[in-house]
């Protein structure tokens, strides 16, 4: 389905504090030791491999159909394991898997190849998939800030804003978003997502709450976490939506 920016008052103003927001991103923290290569499009040469999650969802139920009752099975006994609502019906001499998975879920892969196997596995298999890369930069620090973003944002921009429509699309991506870009006449759209919660970790409070400031500005819901006297808390600023 096509999203695309409405022209009313109210959502324009709230398109255009949006776009503030994202372009008072702040700048990520410097490489850590031993990644100092670029994350932008998140190289997995040189064997830097590590856990990747998944997130996946099916809101309406789907029929695949099958005449080996073992290959039936075996569909059935994976979607079940991933936590999809599955079941057989057996009619008319075949068997159809009907299931469905209304809510995102989660699917922590060990290896970049092993998620690329398991998104393309879950794409054919109807589900629409969400798999982010947070930048490498952001994952090295004492204080947590946690993220999400369910639903498509979209973003309008005219020709005359191509560096603010770069930089925010840039920026989008730094924090693992799904970031689609429809360009028509001269002007563009960017719709974007994080539809799980996700954590980036910062240098120092102060960072953090400059993330904090521009997460919110830009509709995300957050939670943030930080180390008070060498534990781990969860702070009370939360901004479920």
């Amino acid at each position: 389905m096509k999203i695309c920016a409405t022209s009313r008052p109210a959502a324009a103003l709230a398109a255009a504090m949006l776009t503030a927001a994202i372009l008072a991103l702040p700048a990520a923290a410097p490489a850590a030791p031993g990644h100092d290569h670029d994350h932008a499009g998140h190289s997995h040469e040189a064997g830097h491999d590590h856990p990747e999650i998944l997130a996946f969802r099916l809101t309406a139920a789907k029929e695949q159909h099958f005449d080996d009752a073992a290959r039936a099975e075996q569909h059935l006994q994976l979607l079940q394991r991933i936590g999809a609502r599955a079941s057989l019906d057996r009619h008319a001499g075949h068997i159809d898997v009907i299931y469905s998975c209304p809510e995102w879920r989660q699917l922590t892969v060990k290896t970049h190849d092993g998620a690329v196997r398991w998104a393309a596995w879950l794409e054919a298999a109807g589900f629409d998939v969400w798999h982010g890369h947070i930048d490498e930069r952001l994952l090295h620090g004492p204080e947590a800030v946690e993220f999400r973003q369910a639903e498509w944002k979209t973003l309008h921009f005219d020709g005359r804003r191509a560096a603010d429509r770069e930089r925010i699309v840039t920026g989008l991506k730094q924090l693992g978003c799904e970031v689609r870009e429809d360009r028509h006449g001269d002007h563009a759209d960017v719709t974007f997502r994080c539809p799980i919660w996700s954590t980036i970790r910062v240098e120092d409070h102060a960072t953090a709450e400059r993330w904090l400031t521009w997460l919110e500005g830009a509709g995300f819901e957050t939670r943030h976490t930080h180390p008070p006297a060498g534990r781990q808390s969860q702070s009370p600023r939360s901004t479920p939506r």
